[in-house]
C-alpha cells in the first residue's frame, strides 16, 4: 500500500453536523445588529478546543490508543475516529462513544448560541491527514444529515448498525440510554443534559412554521431511554435507514 505519510486510511467512524437555519440567518442579519457571524466564530473556537483528542483507553485488559479528531468548515462540524482493532464490538463501542461526545459538545455549544444541530453518523473507511477528511463514510454521513434526518436530531448509520448488530456483545451495558429508536425507524444519539427551554426558544423564533415543526424531532428523541437495543433491534433499524438513503437518492419521481 501507497505510504501515506502522516495521514490514515482505514475504517472510522465519523460525526458531520450541520446548524440549521444558519445560512439563511447568516444572510438576513450579515452587517446588521442581528449578524450571527460573532456567535458562529464563538462556537467554532469553543469547538476547537477540542480539536484533537487522541488519548489512550483500557478496553478489556487492554490499553488501546484512540486518535479522535474535530475540524470545522462554516457552519458544518466534523469528528472523525479511527478504529485501531477491528472486529472488536468494546472497541467499535468505545470509538462511537468517542465521536458521540462530539457531537455533544457541539449540540450542547450550538444551543447556547441559539442554534439547533441535525446530524449524521457512519462507519467505513476514511482518509484523514491534517485538516482533510476524504472517504465514502463521510459521504454517507453528510447524506444522513441532509437527506434522511430531516429535523434537529443526529441519527446512525445502516454500515455502523450492521457491525453493531454483527459485533454484539452483553458487556455493551455502558450504552444504556445513549441511543433512542425513533417512531420513523431512525436510531439517534440522546443528548443526556438537552436544555429543553432554549430548544422551545428556538422553536418559537423560527422563521416559519415549516421550520419551528422540524424541531419536534428534537423533543422525540429525547424521551427518556432505559433500555439496550437487541441486535435484532439494530439491524432492523439499519435496514430502514438504508431504505431511508436509498430513496433520497433517487430524488422525487
Amino acid at each position: 500500500m501507497r505510504n501515506y505519510r502522516d495521514g490514515y486510511r482505514g475504517p472510522a467512524i465519523i460525526g458531520f453536523v450541520d446548524l440549521l437555519g444558519f445560512s439563511r440567518n447568516l444572510a438576513e442579519g450579515w452587517g446588521t445588529d442581528n449578524d450571527v457571524l460573532p456567535k458562529i466564530l464563538d462556537l467554532k473556537d469553543s469547538f476547537n478546543k477540542y480539536k484533537a483528542n487522541p488519548g489512550r483507553m483500557a478496553i478489556d485488559g487492554r490499553l488501546l490508543y484512540f486518535s479522535v479528531a474535530m475540524h470545522t468548515v462554516s457552519d458544518s462540524f466534523i469528528i472523525t475516529c479511527q478504529i485501531p482493532i477491528q472486529n472488536d464490538g468494546l472497541v467499535l463501542m468505545a470509538a462511537l462513544g468517542n465521536v458521540c461526545m462530539g457531537v455533544d459538545e457541539v449540540q450542547n455549544f450550538a444551543v447556547g448560541n441559539g442554534f439547533a444541530v441535525r446530524g449524521g453518523v457512519e462507519l467505513g473507511e476514511l482518509f484523514i491527514r491534517g485538516q482533510e477528511v476524504i472517504g465514502p463514510a463521510f459521504g454517507t454521513a453528510y447524506e444522513l444529515e441532509s437527506t434522511v434526518a430531516i429535523g434537529a436530531r443526529t441519527i446512525l448509520g445502516p454500515a455502523l448498525m450492521r457491525e453493531i448488530g454483527r459485533l454484539y456483545d452483553h458487556r455493551w451495558s455502558m450504552t444504556r440510554g445513549s441511543y433512542c429508536r425513533t417512531s420513523d425507524d431512525l436510531m439517534a444519539v440522546r443528548d443526556p443534559t438537552p436544555d429543553l427551554e432554549q430548544m422551545h426558544q428556538l422553536q418559537a423564533r423560527a422563521p416559519s412554521a415549516r421550520t419551528a415543526a422540524k424541531y419536534d424531532h428534537f423533543f422525540e428523541v429525547q424521551k427518556p431511554s432505559d433500555y439496550l437495543a437487541a441486535r435484532h433491534e439494530w439491524l432492523e433499524v439499519a435496514d430502514s435507514t438504508e431504505q431511508k438513503l436509498r430513496l433520497a437518492r433517487k430524488g422525487p419521481v
